[in-house]
């Protein structure tokens, strides 16, 4: 019976440890609530499994298939299951913009633009300005300002309940007057801004309006 039950424990504590795991991955919930969440459950599965030793097989049985019912409603009600699939879409939209591949190109798009200031604001712009970001923005992310000194770009697929995205900001201290050097961070909800890459361009490098038409007439 002891054997029983320790094999038990073991197997709950293995089945939660990796369940924590399978919501950090691949749902995006946060280490420190996976550890508290699942290592609560754990523990909890453990001390009742430990319990039913003393237990009459009744009262055992009823207490597992209490405890059995409490977490199927704690994980498959509708708003447990509507968290879930929104974390992993947001967690799959994010792994992809944090390809080196996509940041690379961003950071240098929204350098060019942001040396391109003037001309963005400028009324013979016209669409085609907005038009042309369409052409590169990865999926899922929108313009949220473009400045002379950087730019952000938001995380639309997040929606109102997590935001993420892209900050570019020029860095005065390594900038000279023939280079500019650009920072570029990823950015998300509840956590600390991160660095990504280092951009250099030459500060005469800007946008034409004839580039900017040439990107509307290639989409």
């Amino acid at each position: 019976m002891k054997r029983v039950v320790k094999e038990g424990m073991g197997f709950v504590v293995l089945w939660f440890t990796v369940m924590g795991y399978l919501s950090y991955y691949f749902v995006g919930m946060h280490p420190t609530v996976c550890v508290v969440l699942f290592g609560t459950i754990a523990v909890i599965s453990v001390a009742i499994i430990g319990l039913s030793q003393w237990l009459s097989k009744k009262w055992s049985t009823l207490l597992g298939f209490i405890w059995v019912g409490f977490l199927m409603l704690l994980f498959f009600n509708p708003v447990s299951l509507f968290a879930i699939l929104y974390g992993a879409n947001v967690t799959k939209e994010v792994r992809k913009v944090l390809k080196p591949k996509t940041y690379k190109l961003v950071g240098e798009k929204l350098a060019l633009y942001c040396q391109s200031y003037e001309l963005l604001q400028s009324p013979s712009c016209g669409t085609a300005y907005s038009d042309s970001i369409s052409t590169w923005l990865p999926k899922g992310l929108g313009i949220e300002e473009i400045q002379r000194d950087g730019a952000s770009l938001i995380g639309l697929g997040g929606g109102p309940l997590y935001d993420y995205g892209f900050e570019l900001s020029l860095d005065t201290k390594l900038s000279t007057v023939i280079t500019n050097v650009w920072q570029l961070y990823y950015y998300s909800e509840g956590e600390k801004k991160r660095h990504l890459l280092t951009i250099r361009m030459d500060s005469a490098r800007k946008l034409s309006a004839d580039d900017l038409r040439l990107m509307k007439a290639s989409e």
